[in-house]
């Protein structure tokens, strides 16, 4: 059975702010090179996030999936959401027989999410399972973003089981092949390219590149 998940995407304003250039303004960085190209590209991202906003639902058959609130400014106004598929998170993790790794429980309990947490699920028996979660990295917003394995998490928090946990650890190109649908995709690789070229004008690094096959993702831009 077909279900609807609820998306949200606030963002047409915030590009709005970057097309004007009132958004460097709010920043403490000097601007030591200007990317002419920016304005447009803005333009072009406000007018995508708009018609994605108006028409887009994502449609499910029951699978889990992971909602997260990425913030673009200290305010919470401006956001979009990731939704990842678990199942295909999963997949991903035996297709390329991913090794397990390990992570403090301090350095991902900031992504807990709360709100789906049942306290009949919180148990001793719980935490003391050593299935890994999975994890993603999301280095735009210097965050672990735990994926699955909120329960498993949180028990061990609760009964002060706070050694490392075994985990998957996604890679980047599968932190994205597991988002729920490409438009998830997209939203992050905009959010990228503003990364990229706000930390260009600021002078961090020299040079910017639209070349698919550059593997250095700090100068790497996507076109879209």
């Amino acid at each position: 059975m077909l279900k609807t998940q609820a998306f949200t995407c606030r963002m047409a304003p915030f590009w709005k702010s970057v097309e004007d250039m009132s958004y460097f303004k709010s920043l403490d960085s000097p601007i030591i090179r200007p990317f002419p190209d920016l304005p447009s590209m803005a333009a072009r991202y406000r007018q995508l996030t708009t018609t994605m906003t108006k028409n887009f639902k994502l449609l499910y058959c029951g699978q889990q999936l992971y909602v997260q609130d990425i913030y673009m400014d200290e305010s919470d106004t401006h956001k979009y959401q990731l939704i990842w598929d678990i199942n295909k998170a999963q997949r991903l993790i035996q297709q390329h027989q991913l090794p397990i790794d390990t992570i403090a429980i301090q350095h991902i309990l900031p992504s807990i999410d709360h709100s789906k947490l049942t306290p009949a699920h919180l148990s001793v028996q719980k935490a003391k399972d050593n299935t890994p979660i999975i994890i993603v990295e999301l280095t735009l917003t210097n965050q672990f973003v735990l994926i699955d394995g909120n329960h498993r998490v949180f028990s061990r928090f609760q009964h002060r089981i706070n050694a490392d946990i075994p985990c998957y650890l996604l890679t980047y190109d599968m932190m994205l092949q597991a988002l729920a649908d490409p438009k998830f995709v997209q939203l992050y690789q905009m959010h990228h390219n503003l990364y990229v070229i706000a930390n260009y004008m600021f002078g961090n690094i020299p040079d910017v590149s639209y070349d698919s096959s550059e593997r250095n993702r700090k100068i790497r831009l996507y076109d879209i």
